[in-house]
């Protein structure tokens, strides 16, 4: 009897006393599965250049490519200034990248006032996924300060050397000054004193900015007497230069 009462204790501590549930009886009694992942976007932002400008007969054009993973052709938006001019498909056949996915664009530069910003953006070409990727900024180009005009160039005599007065209608906003070349040549002779050609020489005066537009004056000493001098005055703003204006003329 004594050995039936100890196998029984025995029995009754091998059970334990409450069972953990199980997540197929309970559920609840489970921690929650993690959330699954978002699928990862496939939206690809379109890429692109600028590849350069020109400015001819008052138009400022800037041209370039732009293409996009998820289709085609992109829509390249025109800014002039910050604002919107145009809208075009860059669908112009371009030889590097090679493909149809060139795009131009020009616009009318006034002759007078500020410099001019035209920039480009192309459009994302979505492919339904998200997050969306972001338009892609082309690039920009500036247009040339405006050119001076109506140049009037009066020589005096100064002694050996002569003063040359300047004027000219100052067109530009904003410029850093005025760069203003003189280009004149002196007789080269032989041993016998025939003239066998022409020694050209050019010189470069800088002129400060005029604030806002006007009419411009300035004075150059020191011209060397009895020659012809061709002369030129251009608009500088930085490192860019409007067309010339030009004038000859002979010093007495």
């Amino acid at each position: 009897m004594a050995l039936l009462m100890a196998a029984a204790a025995v029995l009754a501590t091998a059970v334990p006393a409450s069972a953990r549930p199980s997540c197929e009886l309970d559920p609840t009694a489970c921690p929650a599965p993690p959330p699954p992942k978002p699928p990862a976007a496939t939206d690809k932002a379109p890429t692109g250049a600028v590849d350069g400008s020109r400015e001819e007969n008052g138009l400022l054009t800037i041209f370039g490519y732009a293409a996009d993973a998820n289709g085609g052709p992109v829509t390249v938006d025109f800014r002039l200034d910050g604002a919107l001019v145009a809208s075009k498909p860059a669908n112009l056949y371009n030889t590097w990248p090679i493909g149809f996915i060139g795009y131009s664009h020009s616009v009318a530069i006034p002759p007078v006032g500020p410099r001019h910003e035209l920039c480009a953006t192309a459009r994302n070409v979505r492919d339904g996924s998200t997050p969306t990727a972001a338009d892609k900024a082309l690039g920009c180009v500036t247009s040339r300060p405006a050119a001076p005009t109506n140049l009037v160039v009066t020589a005096s005599p100064g002694g050996d050397l002569d003063n040359v007065a300047l004027t000219w209608d100052d067109n530009a906003i904003g410029e850093s000054g005025y760069a203003v070349e003189l280009y004149f040549g002196y007789p080269v002779y032989d041993d016998r004193g025939h003239v066998i050609g022409i020694q050209t020489y050019r010189a470069s005066r800088a002129v400060s900015a005029h604030e806002g537009t006007g009419r411009m004056s300035c004075v150059l000493s020191g011209v060397s007497r009895h020659m012809t001098i061709g002369l030129t005055v251009r608009t500088v703003d930085g490192l860019r230069f409007s067309d010339p204006v030009s004038a000859s003329f002979f010093t007495p």
